[in-house]
Formats: C-alpha cells, sequence, structure tokens
C-alpha cells in the first residue's frame, strides 16, 4: 500500500478480492498480508500495536488497526450535508453525477431509505430545468425510473440537435440568425452608434458635421469640433425620401431627442426614414421597419431561457427582444430585471415605456448566450 488515506478502503477491499479469488486459506491469510503490505504498512503496525507484535493478531485486528488509522469514521452530519449541498456540475454526465452521489451516499448511514434519497437529490441537483420539470410529473418515480428518463431526455435532445444540424432546415438557420442578432446588440456600429456591423450603415458617406471628415456621424465622432460644425444638426434619409418630409424640431424650433421605437409605416414598403439628432452623443436611435405589417402568420421559434422553452415570434425588423413583464414574472421570479428608460414605439407611432430589463440565459440547439430582454407593461407578443 502506497496510497494515503483517503484510498485505504479500496486497498483494503482489494486484499479481500486478492484472497477469495485464489482460494486462499484462512491460517496463511494474515502472514500473506504481512510480507505484501509494504515496509511503510509493516512499521506503522509495529508502532501502533507495541508492545504487541502484528504475528499476534488476526488479520481481521491488523486491518481495523489500519482502518482506524487511515480512515478514521467521519461525521454522520457533515457528510449528509455534503451529500444534500452535491448538485450536477458543469459538463458532468447524468451517470458520472449518479456515480458521485452514491460514493457521498456511503459515509451518510441513509440504511433503508438510501434509494429514495438518492432519487431526490438526483432530481433536485439535476441542474436543468426541463428534465427536472419532467422528472417532477412522474408519479413516485424510482431512482431507476428517474434516471433512465432523464437520460432518455438527453438523448433526445442529443439526436434532434444532430438531425437539425444536419438538415441544415430554413426554420434553423433562421433562429440561429436572431440569435446572432440578439448577440450583436451588445456591440454599437462606429459609423452611427446604432446596433449593427459598420459594413451594414447606410451612413458610410455621410459628411460628420464636428469633423467635417466622410464615414460617420458627429455622435459618434472621436476628433475635435470645428468652427462652423458646433450647433449643426444632421438629418440623414434612406434613398427614395424627400428632404422636406423630415421633422427634427419640436414646437419653438427646439430640438427633440429621439428614443428607440418602430418607425410608423408610409405608403410604401421604403417609406419609412430614419432621423437622427446629432446633439448628444447619448441620444437614442429610432427603430426602423422596411414596410407595414402583413396579414402573414407570424414565424415562430422555440428558444430556451433560462432552461425554460419559450415559444417567440421571430421580429427581424425589432431592434430588441421584447416580453410581456406579467408573463416575465410568472415564468422566471427569480430573474431580477433591472430599470430601464428605454421607449418602445408600435407601428401606429404609439411610444410606450419598458417595466425593465432582464439579462437571461439564452439556449438553441447547443449555442448559448447571455442576453438581455426587455419586459413590457400589459400585454404584447414575446418577439425575438
Amino acid at each position: 500500500f502506497e496510497g494515503n488515506g483517503s484510498s485505504w478502503p479500496v486497498y483494503e477491499e482489494q486484499v479481500h478480492v486478492f484472497f477469495r479469488a485464489n482460494d486462499t486459506p484462512e491460517a496463511k491469510r494474515r502472514d500473506i498480508f504481512l510480507a505484501s503490505c509494504g515496509t511503510r504498512v509493516f512499521s506503522l503496525l509495529l508502532d501502533l500495536l507495541k508492545p504487541a507484535t502484528p504475528h499476534v493478531k488476526t488479520l481481521g485486528e491488523l486491518l481495523a488497526t489500519l482502518r482506524s488509522h487511515f480512515s478514521p469514521a467521519p461525521s454522520t452530519l457533515m457528510e449528509r450535508f455534503r451529500f444534500n449541498n452535491r448538485s450536477r456540475r458543469d459538463g458532468e454526465t447524468l451517470g458520472q453525477f449518479v456515480a458521485a452521489l452514491r460514493g457521498l451516499a456511503s459515509t451518510c448511514a441513509f440504511g433503508d431509505q438510501l434509494d429514495s434519497l438518492l432519487r431526490d437529490r438526483f432530481v433536485c441537483g439535476i441542474n436543468n430545468h426541463a428534465m427536472q420539470t419532467r422528472l417532477l410529473e412522474l408519479p413516485d418515480p424510482s431512482l431507476d425510473d428517474a434516471v433512465k428518463a432523464a437520460q432518455a431526455m438527453e438523448a433526445a435532445a442529443k439526436d434532434a440537435s444532430e438531425i437539425a444540424g444536419a438538415a441544415g432546415s430554413p426554420s434553423t438557420e433562421a433562429a440561429e440568425a436572431a440569435v446572432n442578432k440578439m448577440a450583436a446588440r451588445s456591440g454599437a456600429c462606429s459609423r452611427c452608434g446604432a446596433a449593427h456591423s459598420p459594413s451594414q450603415c447606410q451612413f458610410v458617406q455621410a459628411q460628420c458635421f464636428t469633423c467635417g471628415r466622410t464615414g460617420h456621424l458627429a455622435r459618434v465622432c472621436r476628433g475635435g469640433r470645428t468652427s462652423g460644425g458646433q450647433q449643426q444638426e444632421q438629418r440623414q434619409q434612406q434613398p427614395g425620401s424627400s428632404p422636406g418630409s423630415s421633422q427634427a424640431r419640436g414646437q419653438g424650433g427646439r430640438r427633440k431627442r429621439t428614443r428607440r421605437g418602430r418607425a410608423a409605416p408610409g405608403p410604401g414598403p421604403s417609406s419609412a426614414r430614419l432621423h437622427v439628432v446629432a446633439e448628444d452623443p447619448q441620444i437614442f436611435d429610432v427603430w426602423q421597419t422596411s414596410k407595414p405589417p402583413s396579414s402573414v402568420p407570424p414565424y415562430l421559434v422555440s428558444v430556451e431561457i433560462c432552461g425554460h422553452p419559450i415559444t417567440m415570434e421571430l421580429d427581424t425588423g425589432a431592434s430588441v427582444s421584447v416580453m410581456a413583464g406579467k408573463l416575465f414574472k410568472r415564468a422566471f421570479p427569480g430573474v431580477s430585471i433591472e430599470a430601464s428608460n428605454v421607449m418602445l414605439r408600435s407601428y401606429s407611432g404609439q411610444l410606450s415605456q419598458v417595466q425593465g430589463r432582464a439579462q437571461v440565459s439564452v439556449r438553441l440547439g447547443d449555442r448559448t448566450a447571455i442576453l438581455p430582454l426587455y419586459l413590457t407593461k400589459g400585454s404584447s407578443p414575446t418577439l425575438l
């Protein structure tokens, strides 16, 4: 034996297996053990048994002496505390989790309640909301039933993900594009400050009224002001819109700051205009839509949010993802909500203040991300 105290129980079990496998007579087992245990263990026995010697003790007495030295009896209270606080770790398979629970339970003295307590800890610590919900629906399952059901769900999810990836279906590609769009919102365009890539920005040829250079707006300019551009106002329009139709000033000639919202639809698909007032670098952008809403049925996508499957309407024109505040609190009571001053504008042009914002974990297939979700007052569709 060359290990430490924690490996002594394993070594002791191997000693018994060796004797049984070789049909070793009882009278010879003690001497064979003393001859093969190693100098370190033999010297330790001499010290522990003084003034007696190992040769006057039985094999059982020798093993009990070493057992009490290497692995004294643990506190049952602490062992049960460790068992009840064990949860499935990231990347740990269900089989590994069950094996770890059985190892912890071996020193808890559960007796006849071992299987039921193992099942309870398995369900409570599985660390997967969908699996946990399914297992709680089963009427008093055994440990084996709970493990088999969870393994079946794990295998089904893996197979479904593999099939979806191999098929390359439009629904999967569209949903992944929506998640990519959500993740991209954390960054800002260096040309105008909006949530898109600089290569897709329509202000690539715009002239900055702060520094006079081409390729960005004054609200994101990092250069110094010019003498003639200190109080100027920028109005950038899409191709096809007329300069006289934009209204960036309110009554009395005071400039209005625009907040995030959807532009009201015009007479045609390309009539929506984007107005940016470059007075303050903290001004919000407005949302832009390419065409008014139609009677086409919504495109629905199933996304896992905080471990809970949620069906969301895929809206590629939305700048943020939204959910009704009442629905969010009912589905995710433990997730904190941050204050937000973001304003939403409907297709009719009506402005509404959001109830708040929550940072949620989003999962689609094998992809995960932490993304913002804005909560609305009253009832509203859940938009991705």
